[in-house]
């Protein structure tokens, strides 16, 4: 071989071994098949620049905070990650190390061949909804359905109705509940009877008001 072809290769593979490691940072969304409830629902992967990554969504908030609570519950879903040569090195918490396919999809990621939608938009601090939004499900024959109703003003409602049917006979339940609410960020606080709870938030699409996701729970605008 040419010694200035080899001496080239050489280069090449020697730069190749001290090339960093690609840093993931933020969240992603994808669709997976719920067998007992018969749909889909959002799963999602949550990854720091530090190396750390969560295959579920944070508390509260998308911040290693937020994380920590639900790693602390979920070991095996959470862990150090490492990405090299189209591979998504995964070491939990507790479990043995595993690897997914990766490659970058049009500004999202393709994460084990699925694609997984990054979640980039945030809200305004103190940012008003307006609108009545709806999830639902069913299975066993049982039945539920819950709204959120946020006006401008702050306020909110929240609404459940759940139904039960065994044989020809069924039971029908409903419950109302009135606050108020704030936006900021990621995170959607809710008031109600002198007691406040913190939650992940987003849209998606992204500014369109159509649907939103709360707490890993799609919510579609009626």
């Amino acid at each position: 071989m040419n010694r200035n072809v080899a001496f080239a290769a050489l280069l090449l593979c020697l730069s190749a071994l001290d090339a960093p490691a690609q840093s993931l940072n933020g969240l992603c969304v994808y669709l997976e098949y719920q067998v007992i409830a018969r749909n889909f629902a959002p799963r999602h992967w949550y990854f720091l620049a530090d190396g750390r990554y969560l295959n579920d969504a944070p508390m509260e908030e998308l911040s290693a905070k937020g994380m920590e609570p639900v790693c602390a519950k979920y070991p095996g879903e959470c862990g150090k990650y490492a990405v090299a040569g189209g591979k998504l090195n995964l070491t939990p918490i507790k479990g043995k190390p595993w690897t997914a396919d990766f490659a970058p999809a049009g500004g999202n990621w393709k994460i084990g061949g699925v694609d997984c939608q990054r979640i980039t938009a945030s809200y305004p601090a103190n940012a008003k909804l307006n609108g009545k939004y709806t999830s639902g499900q069913a299975y066993g024959g049982i039945a539920s359905a819950t709204t959120f109703v946020f006006s401008p003003d702050g306020s909110y409602t929240v609404e459940t109705v759940g139904a039960v049917r065994s044989g020809g006979t069924g039971v029908t339940s409903a419950s109302t509940t009135r606050g108020a609410y704030k936006v900021s960020g990621n995170t959607l606080e809710l008031t109600a009877n002198g007691a406040t709870t913190r939650h992940l938030i987003y849209e998606i699409p992204a500014g369109t008001g159509t649907q939103m996701v709360v707490d890993g729970i799609s919510w579609k605008k009626n």
